[in-house]
């Protein structure tokens, strides 16, 4: 499994929170799908600024 997460944050406390409830997400996921390597690319960007595709 492979995932791609773009997030935008305003404030650091934001990026604490966001990236706690990716975690815990992603662990679940593994969790059901325990035969597949999860691998995770995580784009924080701050502000306004729009995430877009590598």
């Amino acid at each position: 499994m492979q995932a791609a997460i773009h997030i935008r944050v305003n404030d650091e406390a934001n990026v604490i929170s966001k990236l706690l409830s990716i975690s815990i997400s992603l662990r679940k996921t593994h969790t059901r799908q325990n035969n597949d390597r999860a691998t995770c690319k995580i784009d924080l960007r701050y502000g306004a600024e729009k995430a877009t595709n590598d």
